[in-house]
């Protein structure tokens, strides 16, 4: 396909049990002929390069396999191989509904689309959408980005301009958190995006995830992202530095909520205790003036009680923000 609208990166590493599901939701969009499917099999150990191949026959998707070396590295190759205007990022276990790709392009203008996601937990789906469509220019972009009010700071659910990605690239050094750099870095260089009350992408919650079981080294990794983008906005943007601290404290809460649940306290005491530390000592008035409403209780009730935040987080699943 010589002349796709949009290409839809999809890396895929031991997806066997979605991949089909996924697949079958961008065979089935109203639009499929402005599209091309880039599906990056990073390594897979399971049965997902041999599905993979099923597809190659379809005249709009294309299958590479490479060794293992993560998510980064396969949306890489896909940025390198697309040939689309605009790009799309899907994760494999994800789906979107038929008419997603439709509307984004209907709807697109500026520099960037994003089209907020269901949350699909195993008992019950949460959306994660802005209430009314909304425009936003210059700093006002990279200040939402760090309220998280309407922006999710996930790369899944929006459309890209290829032109205005450019040379920039996903950080290959990074584990986790890679796509809010990404993403970062993106929305430094635009003026103009678009945020619809959509939902059509589906975020599968998978409860079979190492991350939601134990966890996840990785995740120390995210404390790097946010520090970095503190600094990057303390350069560019020193007027919303407080916006950033709230954005970092976030993090904090969330990999210290996690290292107590899980049990790894003693295993990373030094990190662990830092953590709890500038917890305590962030001010909840500084939160006030420069978060959301939902941001501002989570570190009031990290502040009070690791267990309740994480019972607040994970049990009642108030993650995701209802709109």
């Amino acid at each position: 396909m010589d002349k796709a609208e949009v290409s839809v990166i999809i890396p895929v590493y031991n997806s066997e049990k979605y991949i089909n599901i996924c697949m079958s939701s961008l065979l089935s969009q109203t639009v499929i002929d402005k599209i091309e499917i880039i599906l990056i099999d990073d390594g897979s150990t399971d049965k997902s390069s041999d599905i993979l191949d099923g597809y190659i026959n379809c005249p709009n998707v294309f299958v590479y396999h490479t060794e293992h070396k993560g998510v980064s590295h396969a949306r890489n190759l896909g940025l390198q191989m697309a040939k689309g205007r605009y790009i799309a990022f899907i994760d494999s276990d994800d789906y979107v509904e038929k008419d997603h790709f439709e509307i984004l392009l209907k709807e697109f203008s500026g520099q960037l689309i994003c089209g907020g996601f269901m949350a699909e937990y195993k008992d019950k789906t949460i959306p994660h959408i802005c209430n009314k469509k909304t425009e936003l220019y210059g700093k006002d972009i990279i200040k939402e980005f760090l309220i998280e009010d309407m922006l999710s700071p996930v790369v899944a659910d929006k459309l890209f301009l290829k032109d205005k990605i450019g040379c920039l690239r996903f950080d290959e050094s990074l584990s986790m958190a890679e796509d809010r750099y990404f993403l970062f870095e993106y929305v430094k260089g635009i003026n103009h995006i678009k945020i619809l009350p959509l939902g059509k992408y589906h975020y599968v919650m998978n409860d079979e995830s190492v991350c939601r079981n134990s966890f996840d080294e990785r995740k120390i990794c995210s404390l790097t992202v946010c520090k970095g983008i503190t600094e990057g906005v303390r350069s560019s943007y020193p007027f919303l530095l407080p916006y950033a601290r709230c954005s970092e404290i976030d993090m904090k809460c969330r990999v210290c909520g996690e290292m107590y649940y899980f049990g790894v306290t003693q295993k990373y005491n030094d990190i662990f205790q830092k953590l709890k530390q500038d917890i305590r000592h962030f001010s909840i008035s500084e939160k006030i003036g420069y978060s959301s409403q939902k941001h501002t209780l989570a570190l009031i009730t990290a502040k009070i009680s690791l267990k309740l935040y994480m019972f607040l987080k994970n049990e009642m699943k108030l993650q995701y923000k209802l709109l």
